[in-house]
């Protein structure tokens, strides 16, 4: 079992999803982008290809990100700034603090089952999305799915340092909805799915590509 500290910060001001980018750069700039967990760019060409510990996201319409492992002790260089003016498409604003709350989050695989909700997840690349939109069955489409997760979820546990085990199994037992949406200029898959997994994950952290962006919500799972 590995555990992790997660902080969950929910704000009073409403944005747009497609504003989660903006704000996302706004914080950083507030916090000052020598804070590279904020934004994960060495600079304006280099970028940092491991699992964002900073993830921006929206909750009930809510600006709103959560902070993972070392990402809450970066946390204090936003605390730290009393001026919490930013500015999202050309509106100016002042944060407010809805909620806050700081958690533990367990990783564990054994024989127990587990069902989350899996929102906007964007599991596809170049290359897997050409093979998914050749497939002809809704059953190898799945399949493919699945064997994307297990991937997600072993990649994500090597970079928060969870040594796996035991073989991570998952069931997709519904999806639920299937979107394009336009993500960096491109155009992208997403799917809600429901999933069920022997593998104990946190809620509220992101799976797959864009989870820095809101994309890949792990949400409320239940012992089954």
């Amino acid at each position: 079992m590995k555990k992790i500290k997660i902080l969950d910060v929910v704000f009073t001001n409403e944005i747009e999803g497609f504003e989660i980018a903006a704000f996302r750069g706004a914080i950083a700039e507030l916090v000052g982008f020598e804070n590279t967990l904020y934004h994960n760019h060495i600079d304006d060409k280099k970028v940092v290809y491991s699992y964002p510990l900073i993830q921006y996201k929206t909750k009930l319409k809510k600006a709103s990100f959560t902070c993972i492992a070392n990402g809450v002790d970066e946390a204090r260089e936003f605390f730290i700034n009393k001026n919490w003016k930013i500015n999202i498409s050309g509106k100016t604003m002042r944060l407010e603090i809805d909620t806050f709350q700081l958690r533990n989050g367990l990783f564990d695989v054994g024989t127990r089952q587990f069902q989350y909700r899996l929102k906007k997840w964007m599991p596809l690349n170049q290359a897997n999305f050409k093979k998914f939109i050749s497939l002809k069955s809704q059953k190898d489409k799945v399949d493919l799915l699945e064997s994307i997760l297990i991937g997600n979820i072993l990649s994500m546990g090597k970079s928060l340092d969870w040594t796996v085990t035991e073989k991570i199994k998952v069931s997709i037992n519904e999806v639920l909805d299937e979107q394009k949406v336009t993500f960096k200029k491109n155009s992208v898959i997403t799917f809600d799915i429901l999933f069920v997994s022997n593998a104990q994950l946190p809620i509220n952290i992101g799976l797959g590509k864009g989870v820095s962006h809101g994309f890949g919500i792990i949400q409320k799972k239940t012992k089954i």
